[in-house]
């Protein structure tokens, strides 16, 4: 069974630097295990259009990131409305907010769970708009005024 109607051929799509072969090899050998191979894809450093393409045509969002900073990808993913998974550590529950949902740890049941779940809650309440919304928040434009009020009432 899918875990969600219509989605059984889902792939993962993992993108940005590999600076670590042996956690590369890993996530290879983990989905070769698992029998997934083929919905697992490793693209590497992508352009900004490629990047803007992925995030304009994903299905969801995922960073369960345990060493994140800031978390811009989310906030990039967040502009076109899309479902984010987030680990529930980091910068990334600040960031997300009420309009992502959290891993709270790593094990399989508890990611599709998570994932399953908050992809019913995100149709359900129609979130699109509140994800564009908060996002919005993270705009540079924005942080750069904040910054600026912030200077200019040092005066």
């Amino acid at each position: 069974m899918p875990l969600i109607q219509g989605q059984e051929h889902m792939e993962l799509v993992i993108a940005g630097r590999i600076d670590d072969v042996d956690y590369y090899q890993s996530i290879l050998d983990t989905a070769a295990d698992m029998g997934i191979s083929k919905n697992i894809k490793i693209v590497g450093p992508v352009s900004e259009s490629e990047k803007s393409w992925y995030f304009t045509n994903c299905y969801a969002f995922a960073m369960p990131s345990t060493a994140e900073g800031f978390g811009l990808p989310v906030t990039e993913a967040m502009s076109v409305g899309k479902p984010l998974f987030l680990a529930g550590r980091t910068a990334l529950p600040e960031i997300g907010g009420d309009v992502a949902f959290y891993f709270d740890d790593f094990s399989p049941a508890h990611m599709k769970a998570t994932f399953v779940d908050g992809m019913k809650q995100y149709v359900r309440l129609n979130m699109q708009d509140a994800i564009i919304k908060k996002g919005k928040a993270y705009c540079w434009d924005h942080a750069a005024q904040e910054y600026w009020k912030i200077y200019r009432s040092l005066y």
